[in-house]
């Protein structure tokens, strides 16, 4: 996960909090019969898709991916760094050099709540991609069973693609909300 200003060289150092130190799971989630693997080794995930013609462990892809839960996040941007990369993206925002599309919505009616979904991505040359996925549940509220808004941002690798870090969202966007006033 390096997204630049954005505390990039301490991400791989340090395993998140509640991330299981080591574990492993395999499913076999495909028709032809694939496999995909999870292990969770020193707070990173490594996603690993297996060979269906052979039960032999081969590696088609392999994917590490670092998960930030919302106090890593709290600790790992500090305000000034916070300040810093808001006013960088706001710049490339206003240089037309960022990709920010209009960010996707899809309202649910549920009962008496309207629960709404949205996606919102960006692209800044040099920095790479992210995406953020935002639930508003109204009704969570009333029943305790989770916050009203939950958010889970994903960083893109800018030369491959993959997706290199996943980390509450809700924290980012507390911090993005305060930096922006």
């Amino acid at each position: 996960c390096r997204p630049k200003g954005f505390g990039a060289s301490r991400f791989h150092t340090r395993p998140p909090t509640g991330i299981l130190a080591s574990t492993s799971e395999e499913y076999t989630p495909t028709s032809n019969g694939a496999a995909l693997s999870l292990e969770y080794t020193e707070g990173r995930l490594l996603l690993s898709q297996h060979s269906a013609s052979s039960r032999r462990r081969a590696n088609v892809s392999t994917m590490p991916l670092t998960v930030l839960s919302g106090d890593d996040v709290r600790q790992l941007l500090p305000m000034t760094d916070a300040i810093d990369t808001a006013r960088n993206a706001f710049v490339a925002v206003a240089q037309r050099t960022a990709v920010c599309p209009t960010r996707a919505v899809a309202n649910v009616q549920a009962g008496e709540d309207t629960n709404t979904y949205l996606a919102m991505t960006a692209f800044v040359p040099g920095s790479g991609a992210a995406a953020k996925l935002v639930t508003v549940f109204p009704g969570n509220s009333r029943t305790g069973a989770a916050a009203a808004v939950n958010a889970l941002c994903v960083v893109f690798d800018d030369a491959t693609g993959l997706p290199v870090c996943a980390m509450d969202g809700t924290s980012v966007t507390a911090i993005r909300t305060g930096v922006s006033i």
